[in-house]
């Protein structure tokens, strides 16, 4: 805790001498979700959105904090707004996807993870998993993605120990960005 806290400090002051940056913004509110200050996350990408709504990543980030807070609306809002900047975002489909479940919008929910298979997210094969510890979420299907109480718990070293390393970099980074995102 203390590393994301030093982090938001320095994110601060970077945002003090360049109050107009939206990359800082969005970077301190990845370290607030890494603290689960979901709060300030939002009030962050919020801002890094307000600069530059432009930033695809800007939108997915917020979607995930939506999604994880257990706000589905507008976790879908962000989702959407993340796709038509970057419509080959299989990241984006797959959470989205996960958004309709919880709305209770099956059909919807089955296009988007089939959209995020065809264009080549094969991450989160759940139904080869068990119980990876009494804290962690019980891998149910395929189309949980491994949330359970509004948060998915995933992290780095579980990814190193339970997910293929035959990734694309782009992959694999936004992987890890889930893993520090909620």
């Amino acid at each position: 805790m203390q590393r994301y806290d030093k982090a938001i400090a320095e994110f601060t002051k970077a945002i003090e001498l360049e109050p107009d940056n939206d990359s800082r913004y969005f970077n301190r509110g990845n370290e607030y979700r890494r603290l689960e200050d979901n709060e300030n996350a939002l009030i962050d990408y919020t801002k890094a959105i307000a600069l530059n709504p432009n930033q695809y990543i800007y939108y997915q980030n917020r979607g995930v904090v939506y999604a994880a807070t257990g706000d589905f609306k507008k976790a879908v809002e962000d989702l959407n707004k993340s796709i038509v900047l970057k419509s080959d975002n299989a990241f984006a489909y797959k959470i989205r996807a996960f958004c309709y479940q919880k709305l209770g919008d099956k059909a919807k929910a089955q296009a988007d993870f089939a959209k995020a298979e065809e264009l080549g997210y094969n991450g989160w094969r759940l139904e080869k998993f068990q119980r990876v510890s009494s804290d962690s979420c019980f891998f149910v299907s395929a189309q949980e993605n491994c949330f359970m109480h509004g948060k998915i718990f995933a992290r780095r070293d579980f990814y190193a120990k339970s997910f293929p390393t035959n990734r694309s970099e782009e992959h694999t980074s936004e992987l890890q960005s889930l893993a520090y995102l909620v």
